[in-house]
């Protein structure tokens, strides 16, 4: 046995199970190969299952691991193979949410001669020829997007036609929409592009809680037609993902919630699934009463959350891979989001902000990936010990830029957070896998080495 191998130092354990956030791994193993490997005592360790641990990054050789981290950040972040573009049509909205986290761009009104859409689709173009990706996946947000239809079938018609003219792979085509006006036509339309199609909507509870947090522009409610136009699109073939946004307002609806789905018949749908996100605050809503009364700390969002994933699971509701998360757009260059004025921001919930743009489209290539690269090299965590020395660094990265920007901190520790999450995380991943493969269809864990303990 090499006696330059070590344990990976962004290890966790949670019962026989290993998990390596630097690589996304899952292993199970036995009593004396966890004393082994939490001890760091690897001497009599298996030729066979030490080939397995080094696999899976649990132990790595004699290496810097930050620098091993780095290395992996750089391959992640400036990779061009896929790329990703969101696109804002408008700011607008038919829905006063009570907790929106754009609710001071609501009254931006979009001027008939602001259209970019030949711009746009010729610094896709541009965009093609200077990265040559294999796939690309286009995302259009708001505002409420689908208030902007016409304009978004004749976007995705153009984008499909560009990437058979480059041989780009058009991997998605996703809707973040609030859904009540994902109607048959439009659906339809989409989906006679012959590419996977999915929209993400969001539902807050049963009805009346519902209604009480998301309602339309005159007061009235949106559950009804959110529900109706959800299940019209996945008969029709589309993807849809249902958005449960909580705080301290709506989570105990969420048993409840979840009993309506089944009813309804969702969790025998495979082209649904479930994610559950906290409501947390946006640049302009310092004096919302909303967050005053219902903002949940990062211990209470945590349990929340996982309490909330198991009982999904426990009545075979598909959910989103709950380990899969990877690199938000600020931290990927290659990333962007554009809005129909042609601006260009890193992250889609600080659009319309000028202290978040990047630039326009109408600048070179060089210029905004120079922008972009700025916002993540150097690595803004290197320049604090605490992040350099914390095993969730990872998948922290320093945080969420906006949110430390909201609370006018250096970085947005996460730690707290992330502790009270991973323990029950990992027996949570270990549950959906081992005994409800059914619901993991379709779905990719980076690595999961060993449903089968060794």
């Amino acid at each position: 046995m090499e006696k330059s191998y070590k344990v990976s130092k962004y290890n966790l354990y949670r019962n026989n199970y290993v998990y390596n956030l630097r690589q996304r791994s899952l292993l199970r193993v036995n009593d004396s190969i966890l004393k082994a490997l939490q001890n760091n005592e690897l001497e009599d360790i298996p030729p066979q299952v030490m080939k397995l641990l080094l696999a899976s990054g649990i132990v790595v050789g004699g290496i810097d691991e930050l620098k091993l981290l780095e290395f992996w950040l750089s391959l992640k972040s400036v990779n061009t193979n896929s790329l990703s573009v969101a696109y804002i049509p408008n700011y607008d909205c038919n829905f006063r949410c009570t907790y929106c986290y754009a609710q001071s761009m609501r009254d931006i009104k979009r001027q008939e001669s602001e259209n970019v859409n030949a711009d746009f689709l010729k610094w896709i173009e541009n965009l093609f020829a200077l990265a040559e990706p294999r796939s690309f996946e286009i995302t259009f947000h708001g505002g409420e997007p689908l208030l902007s239809k016409h304009e978004i079938l004749f976007l995705c018609k153009s984008i499909t036609e560009l990437c058979q003219k480059y041989d780009v792979r058009l991997k998605d085509i996703s809707f973040v929409t609030n859904g009540s006006l994902l109607d048959k036509g439009f659906v339809e339309e989409v989906l006679r592009l012959g590419i996977p199609c999915r929209a993400l909507v969001t539902l807050d509870g049963t009805e009346n809680i519902h209604n009480g947090r998301r309602f339309d522009i005159e007061g009235k409610g949106t559950f009804s037609v959110i529900v109706d136009n959800v299940i019209l699109a996945l008969n029709l073939g589309m993807f849809v993902t249902v958005g449960f946004n909580y705080d301290r307002q709506n989570y105990t609806d969420i048993p409840y919630f979840l009993d309506f789905l089944v009813e309804k018949g969702f969790d025998k749908r495979p082209n649904f699934q479930l994610i559950f996100g906290a409501v947390r605050k946006g640049l302009d809503q310092e004096s919302v009463e909303h967050f005053k009364k219902f903002e949940m700390g990062q211990v209470e969002s945590a349990k929340v959350l996982m309490w909330a994933y198991g009982e999904a699971i426990k009545r075979g509701i598909r959910i989103v891979e709950p380990l899969g998360a990877g690199l938000c757009t600020f931290k990927k260059p290659w990333s962007f989001i554009v809005d129909y004025r042609g601006d260009v921001f890193k992250c889609v919930t600080m659009a319309g902000h000028d202290e978040s743009k990047i630039g326009s489209i109408y600048e070179p290539f060089e210029v905004l990936v120079q922008r972009s690269v700025d916002y993540v090299l150097p690595y803004h965590w290197e320049k604090y010990s605490l992040c350099k020395e914390c095993v969730y660094l990872p998948v922290c990265l320093g945080g969420c830029f906006e949110q430390a920007l909201i609370r006018k901190k250096k970085f947005d520790c996460r730690k707290r957070y992330f502790e009270n999450l991973f323990p029950y995380l990992i027996d949570l991943t270990a549950r959906l896998y081992g005994e409800h493969p059914e619901l993991t269809k379709g779905q990719k864990l980076e690595h999961i080495f060993g449903i089968e303990q060794i």
